[in-house]
């Protein structure tokens, strides 16, 4: 479930800072 949740927040954040997908990319 952990792991779900992660892919959750990963998303929610990519959405919130899409400046962030390129430090991540």
């Amino acid at each position: 479930m952990a792991y779900q949740n992660s892919i959750l927040w990963t998303m929610m954040w990519f959405s919130l800072v899409p400046s962030r997908k390129n430090f991540f990319a």
